[in-house]
């Protein structure tokens, strides 16, 4: 029964913005590419325990191949051996390690200039028409949530969570955790990258702000408002890009409130819940 719950509720939010004005469609568009980045996010985190606040580096590399150069798009696969290298650091240090590298790319991204092109302008990307944008968003986000849900409930997905849990005892019953990682990195920047180019296509342009803490803590901070669980990542990222969009005009910045309020009760959250078990 709740699983029809969920299925009928996700349909509905899929569907009803088609309904809409443009400014609603473009806006609904946005934030179903944007829940799929939450959702490769939250595979990655769940799945592997590895928190990444840098998943705007395959986000936003592969946006800039695709606008640059679509055949150059061979080349985003990269971004996931460089987040896995930084995997190598621990699971205190890897957070901070890759917003670190996120707003270094988001730094370097504004002195890449290519025949004229680019630099704070960025550069212009072949675009869909807005319905087409839309549909393809959509039928993207339910294959990624599909895909990402059986992946998880999976053999290999057991395999990945038993890394997780204990590496040593994953090693001792003669698992190699390596080439488990490198599949779950590969296949949770996968998905952002594949966002990366939707972003690009919905809006026609592509510049160094796809790299900013905005596109950094975004995944973070749906994935939280949504509760952790991969069907809520919708419901997160609507509510992140509604908000922004309809309030900033007013209170500039204000998404970054948001973040600051959701990352302060979710740090409470946890001491909260660490503080239940050691009781």
């Amino acid at each position: 029964m709740a699983n029809v719950v969920i299925f009928t509720s996700t349909l509905l939010l899929l569907l009803m913005p088609a309904f809409f004005d443009y400014y609603i469609k473009l806006l609904a568009s946005s934030a179903l590419a944007l829940a799929i980045l939450t959702i490769s996010w939250l595979h990655l985190e769940r799945d592997l325990g590895m928190a990444s606040l840098g998943h705007s580096i395959p986000f936003g590399v592969s946006a800039y191949l695709f606008a640059i150069n679509p055949s150059l798009l061979f080349l985003s696969p990269l971004t996931a051996l460089l987040l896995y290298s930084l995997s190598m650091l621990g699971r205190t240090l890897f957070p901070f390690a890759t917003f670190f590298l996120s707003v270094t790319f988001w730094y370097l991204a504004h002195h890449v200039v290519l025949g004229g092109r680019g630099g704070e302008e960025g550069f212009e990307a072949p675009s869909l028409d807005l319905n087409l944008a839309y549909t393809l968003s959509a039928v993207v986000f339910l294959l990624s949530y599909l895909l990402t849900w059986k992946v998880s409930n999976s053999g290999l997905g057991l395999k990945v969570r038993a890394v997780r849990d204990d590496e040593i005892a994953a090693k001792a019953i003669g698992m190699n955790p390596e080439p488990l990682k490198i599949f779950t990195f590969t296949f949770s920047c996968g998905l952002a990258s594949i966002t990366g180019v939707l972003h690009a296509t919905i809006f026609g342009h592509v510049s160094p702000d796809v790299f900013s803490p905005y596109f950094s803590l975004f995944p973070f901070v749906a994935a939280m408002i949504g509760g952790r669980r991969l069907w809520s990542c919708i419901l997160g990222s609507y509510a992140v890009v509604g908000l922004s969009w309809f309030l900033s005009p007013y209170v500039p910045g204000f998404h970054y409130l948001i973040y600051a309020i959701t990352i302060i009760l979710a740090s409470r959250a946890q001491a909260y819940a660490r503080s239940n078990r050691a009781v």
